[in-house]
């Protein structure tokens, strides 16, 4: 079994800057719904009778959605009968669910963020105080990760909130296949593609008297203007 050993400082280093580039890029109105998403999903890690409690709202609401749905499916004679306990249900004590929920939190504060502001130009300033607001952002996510992987919150572990957190992590990935897209035809795919989008890059940017255009799917790039008259 190969190992790969990443040092946390480097790998802090890499997640805050990536966040910071992105805040940077996306301004601080963004990053702070960003923010705001991840303060609340902290709250929800470090109160398990919270989340435990929200949690078994939602396997509530799935259950009753499962026993309308089966009785309506039984009622229409699609199926002869269905199982009585629904196919997903969520656990609180499992730290998969919790690396889920940040996944969609971000993916959500994303797109909320980009819907309400639209395509506004963003300032300078709101531009810095953007990348360190996105800095804090990757902060916060790295230490949530932490905190799921050592499991400090989760009853099963035995842990308490004071217990220091272990020097070392380690994460097992199961499931790795033994091929790659790197090798023998499956790297020429890769190649060929490459190519496909760099013409397809170059064919969409560039008109045939090579002036710039707008590519397929934006628009306002790049809009003609008529000439003044001239004063005569």
């Amino acid at each position: 079994m190969s190992i790969i050993t990443i040092d946390w400082e480097t790998l802090m280093l890499i997640i805050v800057g990536l966040f910071a580039l992105g805040g940077f890029l996306r301004g601080w109105w963004r990053e702070g719904v960003t923010t705001v998403f991840l303060v609340l999903l902290a709250i929800f890690l470090t109160s398990p009778e919270l989340a435990g409690s929200i949690i078994d709202f939602i396997n509530g609401v799935i259950e009753i959605a499962w026993n309308i749905l089966s009785g309506l499916l039984v009622s229409l004679g699609l199926v002869q009968s269905a199982a009585s306990t629904p196919p997903i249900v969520l656990d609180p004590n499992d730290s998969t669910l919790f690396i889920i929920i940040l996944i969609i939190i971000v993916i959500v504060s994303y797109f909320t963020s980009r819907s309400t502001l639209s395509e506004r130009k963003i300032t300078l300033g709101g531009r810095i105080f953007g990348g360190i607001l996105g800095a804090i952002n990757g902060f916060i996510v790295v230490n949530l990760v932490k905190e799921f992987i050592v499991g400090r919150f989760f009853p099963e572990t035995g842990l308490t909130a004071q217990s220091a957190a272990p020097d070392q992590l380690s994460v097992a990935i199961t499931g790795v296949p033994p091929e790659t897209v790197f090798t023998d035809t499956s790297r020429l795919l890769v190649v060929g593609f490459g190519v496909v989008i760099l013409a397809l890059v170059l064919a969409n940017r560039l008109t045939a008297k090579g002036k710039r255009r707008d590519p397929w799917g934006y628009w306002g790039l790049y809009k003609w203007t008529p000439p003044k008259p001239e004063k005569q």
